[in-house]
């Protein structure tokens, strides 16, 4: 398949799915804040406190946040058994999981069972 193939290949499967486009701004997107400073956007997905973002796709059902916590706070969210997840650092260095593996700003993770 060549590249002009795509967007014509894109646009019939989105056709067949009977999906839109889903645009909100920042001010619509749930937020969530934890008492340590942390503060989620939720833009699809649920968290583990409930709180539900705007974005629905019924095909999928993505979990997407956009978290922003102060250094020495932990994170946790569970997802789906079967999911694959990925999370990726935009500023500072996280742990994952209980191996404790680093990752650095601009650096993407994918995610195993359990991290």
């Amino acid at each position: 398949m060549n590249r002009k193939q795509w967007p014509v290949l894109l646009c019939h499967f989105m056709a067949v799915l009977n999906m839109t486009n889903q645009e909100f701004p920042a001010n619509q997107l749930a937020m969530e804040y934890g008492d340590d400073g942390r503060e989620i956007r939720v833009i699809s997905g649920t968290t583990n406190k409930g709180t539900v973002g705007p974005v629905i796709n019924t095909h999928v059902k993505p979990t997407y946040l956009d978290v922003h916590q102060p250094a020495g706070t932990h994170f946790e969210q569970a997802l789906p058994m079967g999911d694959n997840a990925f999370t990726f650092v935009i500023e500072g260095t996280i742990s994952i999981g209980n191996t404790g593996q680093q990752l650095q700003k601009n650096h993407l993770g994918v995610l195993s069972q359990g991290d």
